[in-house]
């Protein structure tokens, strides 16, 4: 495994020069366990180069200095923060960093084809796995060849990058905390957790190369393998049930190639009984329904099950508390087992625990958002105390564009904003923009239906509380850049949907907006304006770009 000293990757100017030249130049170092070493993940943007211009090279550079001298705090993404899952890189990790070692494929596997290149290849589950910090490196750029935009989205799409992904999930040290850095741009470097990437198998992204399809899902059983007997060895008996349901979706396997075996001894219930009257957590009917076995609901059902059962947070593969058997036939994609849950009575208006969010927000298939009304779903269910819509989730949670769609067809408001959070589609859409390949189609799709583009967030009831006290707490720190990203977002919730998209840096989805006629100087109620909520320079950049254009 050879790796490169991160104060010789800040040395390069220009393209990277590949694994055989860093050779020659004796910059690669033989990686060994005391290293503290960083996991590269990026887009190739060409066939015969992956950055011609060293355009990624030098954002990987910039970024990595901005962390070690503490320019920019690396902490969680917003999402997670507001989830209350937080994590910053402190002071120590941020100046080891400058000791540490760096693998990436160009640098580190043979790029003359022979077979060490191809044990490079072989081996990168272990090399995902050897190194203590993943990064995502997905500035948006665009493909030399194609001029596709390659970012986050596009990142997220790409077979390789999703397998090398799924090796740092199911890696030994995870433990339930995922430490991948998304790195898409010199300023904006955060820690994000796969709440919707575990609903993208490695197997079923994109690839240049066909056959690495079969190779990829290798990788991704070998993880899995190692994965559960680690689960079942420490006693994590929710997460492994949850691995053991979607085990042959994950690997590729085809629905007629499934063998379940037996399911007391596959999903470790202590017996069949105490599977079938589990009133919480990863029950009998749980499994059956990830694993989208809608004949063992059947019997299930009939043997007394509970069909409502409520299962707690697992934030490694993104269930959120109080979900039920619904949901995961939901998210998992299983429309025979969501089927069968309906036929049997599942409530089709269910929510979580803490968001409240309605299950028909969940939805990536118009069929299922179809099933779930014809048995009575609200399209425009709005529970406290968040009082977020099926739509505006939707949006949220990366949904196709069809299901949207679909959800408009069938009485979907689109300008829902009063109440709870206040946060209606267009605000909703902006938290995911950069990792969401359907969101500027999306956004079309709301402006054509009449959306208010520059309809402001108005909180009410106890969530005007929590953004007085957030507003108070920001005054009173100043620009301060250890105050957490969170709270500062909070304070400043009241604007509109381009004041969401330019704080969460997504800068494709402000640049729309602002070709739609948004307004970047509406006021929230800090009297703060949109362009003045820009965190990140690729977005300072577009805001700018637009303020000397329209003065022209």
């Amino acid at each position: 495994m050879w790796v490169l000293r991160v104060s010789d990757l800040l040395e390069i100017e220009g393209p990277a020069p590949s694994h055989e030249e860093l050779h020659r130049r004796n910059l690669l170092v033989e990686w060994k366990p005391t290293l503290l070493t960083i996991f590269v993940s990026h887009q190739w943007l060409s066939s015969w180069h992956p950055d011609p211009h060293g355009l990624q090279l030098k954002i990987l550079q910039k970024a990595l200095q901005n962390t070690i001298d503490g320019t920019v705090n690396v902490e969680s993404d917003v999402v997670s923060q507001l989830r209350q899952q937080y994590r910053r890189l402190g002071e120590k990790e941020r100046e080891q960093l400058a000791s540490a070692y760096v693998w990436l494929d160009w640098f580190s596997i043979p790029q003359i084809p022979n077979s060490k290149a191809e044990l490079g290849i072989q081996s990168i589950p272990f090399y995902v796995g050897a190194c203590q910090l993943f990064v995502a490196l997905v500035p948006p750029l665009r493909h030399f060849a194609s001029q596709q935009d390659c970012d986050l989205a596009s990142w997220l799409s790409r077979g390789w990058c999703r397998a090398e992904m799924w090796c740092q999930l199911l890696a030994d040290r995870s433990n339930g905390d995922v430490p991948i850095i998304v790195v898409s741009g010199e300023d904006q470097i955060e820690f994000a957790l796969p709440l919707q990437w575990v609903q993208n198998p490695a197997h079923e992204g994109e690839f240049t190369c066909q056959s690495d399809r079969e190779r990829v899902s290798g990788f991704v059983r070998t993880a899995l393998d190692n994965k559960l007997l680690r689960l079942r060895a420490s006693g994590q008996i929710e997460l492994f049930r949850y691995y053991a349901a979607r085990y042959e979706v994950l690997v590729g396997l085809p629905a007629a190639e499934r063998d379940v075996g037996d399911f007391v001894s596959r999903f470790s219930f202590p017996s069949l009984q105490a599977a079938i009257h589990q009133r919480r957590g990863m029950g009998a009917v749980a499994c059956a329904a990830l694993s989208g076995d809608a004949a063992l609901l059947c019997r299930l059902a009939a043997e007394g099950a509970p069909i409502q059962t409520r299962l707690s947070d697992m934030a490694e593969v993104g269930i959120e508390n109080g979900w039920t058997p619904l949901h995961l036939a939901i998210v998992s994609r299983e429309e025979s087992a969501l089927k069968k849950l309906l036929q049997l009575q599942a409530d089709p208006n269910t929510t979580d625990s803490f968001l409240k969010i309605p299950v028909l927000g969940l939805c990536h298939t118009t069929s299922s958002v179809k099933m779930l009304v014809e048995h009575r779903a609200d399209v425009n269910l709005r529970p406290p105390p968040f009082f977020q819509s099926a739509l505006a989730a939707a949006c949220n949670r990366q949904a196709p564009v069809a299901v949207t769609a679909e959800l408009i067809r069938l009485g979907a408001e689109v300008n829902l904003s009063a109440g709870g959070t206040g946060m209606g589609p267009l605000a909703s859409l902006a938290s995911t923009a950069r990792s969401n390949p359907h969101c500027l189609d999306q956004l079309d799709l709301l402006i054509e239906n009449e959306a208010d583009i520059n309809q402001p967030c108005r909180t009410s009831g106890i969530f005007n509380i929590v953004e007085w006290l957030c507003r108070g707490y920001v005054l009173a720190a100043g620009e301060s850049r250890e105050t957490v990203a969170g709270l500062k977002y909070t304070a400043e919730i009241s604007t509109t949907a381009l004041g969401h998209a330019v704080f969460f840096g997504a800068d494709r989805m402000v640049q729309h907006l602002l070709d739609a006629h948004a307004d970047p100087y509406m006021p929230n109620k800090r009297g703060r304006t949109p362009a003045q909520l820009a965190r990140h320079a690729s977005v300072q950049q577009v805001l700018h770009h637009h303020a000397t254009s329209f003065s022209i």
